[in-house]
């Protein structure tokens, strides 16, 4: 592995933990914690949104993408990874005895706490 790459990891694990941080006074401060992680997880997601349909090489791969998923190259559960990542913000939220558990059957008992 090239150095360069071991950097790009480790910014992107100190941009994640500031995520999380930004999260947390956000959610302090509107007394929501779910609310504020939904609110970032948003902007984000419109942001990327924004930066792939603006470029070129973007629009490219999501035209690769759609052609995969028809041609069965690539099967509607390989994309599912996207709903893993949507379980990561209310997952930081979760200190929030409020908080909604999208990612599980049910919300955990009194007990777990």
């Amino acid at each position: 592995m090239k150095v360069g790459h071991a950097l790009i990891a480790v910014l992107c694990g100190a941009l994640l933990a500031t995520q999380g941080w930004i999260n947390g006074q956000l959610g302090t401060r509107i007394q929501d914690g779910l609310v504020a992680a939904a609110s970032s997880t948003v902007s984000g997601f419109v942001v990327l949104a924004a930066g792939v349909l603006a470029s070129p090489v973007g629009r490219r791969g999501l035209a690769r993408l759609a052609a995969g998923l028809r041609k069965r190259e690539l099967l509607w559960w390989q994309c599912l990874a996207g709903r893993v990542a949507r379980c990561l913000s209310p997952a930081k939220a979760s200190r929030s005895r409020r908080s909604v558990w999208p990612c599980s059957p049910s919300p955990p008992s009194a007990a777990s706490w």
